[in-house]
């Protein structure tokens, strides 16, 4: 399935730059690539901000356990 993502985000990248599309091009690669990489490796934005949330409620929590109240 990797190579058929690869194939496919290829295509849409030469067909946009024969048609002179340059910057719709970059903007198909540069989903494609960041679709790929976050299926095939299991790391996406969303586990990024989760993580993050997750440090600013237990910061907070931890505030406010100090705080008294």
């Amino acid at each position: 399935m990797y190579i058929v993502s690869l194939i496919v985000v290829a295509l849409l990248a030469v067909t946009l730059y024969r048609g002179n599309n340059f910057k719709l091009m970059f903007l198909v690669l540069a989903v494609g690539v960041y679709i790929i990489y976050s299926h095939e490796g299991g790391n996406a934005v969303s586990s990024f901000k989760d993580g993050v949330v997750e440090s600013v409620d237990k910061s907070t929590r931890d505030f406010v356990k100090s705080r008294g109240e």
